[in-house]
């Protein structure tokens, strides 16, 4: 099987959801193929149950100029795929599709499949899985990320088993752009920082190479707190989280692994549309949004965003 979704970790940990119906229906040994996001589709790095990664820098770059898409069609070349499946809804992969040996071809450009606008993106996705699964096995599809075993994480970068995980950052932390409007304040993280180090809970910040920056910021930290931005892929990510108490983030991606791994977490958000792009809620794990309920938000992609100069729904 081929499985084609390019996004951020989001998207892609809610893409994830395909993984466990493919092999509910063609059984638990299915070879699971995945062309991701340069960087991002390391996400699978560490998954058993995904087979070859294949990664393109830029999802809009034509087929003929783009080496990711000619590998992956090379390979299919090769050894022809039973199934392949195109999660992205617009025509950024239409070509490789239509040249792609596959016994069987789902979703674009063979098949629109048009997004309720209000609609929870894995339950979007739901649409196309269910033109080739059965309503039964549509019906359980969750994320699901595996990554580094937690207690390997733990023991490798010194900690104890009872933390909590912070992630201050985002990825829209340093785009040109007037505000991060997905941003926490940053005297508000330092604040629950201080709080929890001085109620002795361990607190582990976590982010990526770009982030630590912003992360030393929020410092000196207290006794008791970890920054542990920049040192850890996303295999070891996924485990850091999977083995946390909780989880406090923003809506960005670490907060989607805490729900694709089932780890409690307190989501902060603003200008997003918390029912469909919060973390999934499967009825087995606890996602807590929390929200100012500004009567301007949610905001995202409308004229309100670009003119908001406070960010008064992440105040």
């Amino acid at each position: 099987m081929l499985v084609i979704r390019a996004g951020q970790v989001g998207d892609t940990a809610y893409a994830s959801s395909i993984i466990e119906p493919l092999r509910a229906h063609y059984g638990p040994d299915v070879a699971i193929d995945w062309l991701g996001k340069t960087g991002i589709v390391r996400l699978f790095a560490r998954d058993p149950r995904v087979r070859h990664l294949f990664e393109v820098d830029s999802r809009r770059t034509p087929l003929a100029f783009n080496p990711g898409k000619l590998r992956v069609l090379a390979h299919a070349l090769r050894e022809p795929y039973d199934l392949a499946v195109n999660l992205e809804l617009g025509g950024i992969f239409n070509g490789l599709m239509r040249l792609l040996p596959a016994r069987r071809k789902v979703g674009m450009p063979y098949r629109f499949f048009a997004e309720p606008p209000e609609a929870h993106a894995v339950d979007n996705l739901k649409l196309i899985y269910a033109d080739f699964l059965p309503p039964e096995i549509v019906d359980t599809a969750a994320p699901s990320l595996r990554g580094t075993p937690a207690a390997e994480v733990r023991e490798r970068l010194g900690l104890p088993e009872n933390y909590l995980v912070l992630v201050p950052a985002n990825s829209h932390l340093g785009r040109r752009r007037a505000l991060n409007h997905r941003a926490w304040p940053p005297g508000h993280w330092r604040d629950l920082i201080h709080r929890l180090a001085g109620a002795g809970e361990t607190a582990v910040l976590a982010g990526g190479t770009s982030d630590r920056e912003f992360i030393a910021s929020l410092g000196p930290f207290p006794p008791g707190v970890h920054d542990l931005s920049g040192r850890t892929d996303f295999p070891d990510l996924i485990g850091l989280i999977a083995g946390a108490r909780a989880v406090v983030a923003t809506d960005t991606g670490p907060a989607h692994i805490a729900g694709a791994v089932g780890t409690p977490v307190v989501v902060l958000i603003g200008p997003t549309h918390p029912a469909r792009t919060a973390p999934y809620r499967t009825g087995t794990n606890q996602v807590t949004i929390l929200r100012a309920g500004l009567p301007c938000s949610p905001c995202y992609h409308t004229p309100a965003l670009a003119a908001c100069t406070r960010n008064a729904c992440m105040e």
